[in-house]
């Protein structure tokens, strides 16, 4: 409870302690932590580069310059540096369910054919096996997609 008691700085005092105590507390709550970005900006961090990528780019004995930003998003994304092969491990894990679950539903009579059921693969491949060559042929996919060669 706030009451005024004349003196506006210390008002405005005890909202801001309250704003930050709660802010606090709902990133504790959230299993948050305060990235590089968010440290730099309210002055507890000289830069707001990634930490991650920063040790990775060191353990390859490579230059520390020029690193992304270090937020939340930029943590959780293959674009970070140290946290690639797990976010990309992660996404193929979800994906193989994924795609493991259609497959197990579908319908005996259905004329789908799942065609990279064993693993990841991209048009190059499936160009390689001759069934796929005959129904779907790189010109016309290239034409269809725009692709200029």
């Amino acid at each position: 409870m706030l009451v005024y008691s004349g003196d506006s700085k210390k008002v405005r005092w005890c909202v801001m302690e309250t704003w930050k105590r709660s802010k606090r507390l709902g990133m504790a709550v959230a299993g948050n932590t305060p990235t590089a970005s968010f440290l730099t900006k309210i002055g507890k961090m000289q830069s707001a580069g990634c930490r991650l990528c920063r040790i990775a780019r060191e353990a390859r004995g490579e230059s520390t310059d020029g690193l992304a930003a270090e937020t939340h998003s930029h943590i959780s994304s293959a674009g970070c540096e140290g946290m690639a092969t797990t976010v990309k491990a992660a996404h193929l894990s979800i994906w193989r369910l994924l795609y493991d679950s259609m497959h197990a539903a579908q319908k005996s009579k259905s004329k789908l054919k799942f065609v990279t059921l064993d693993k990841e693969g991209n048009m190059s491949m499936l160009w390689r096996q001759e069934e796929f060559l005959r129904l779907c042929s790189k010109k016309i996919w290239r034409r269809r997609h725009r692709i200029k060669r």
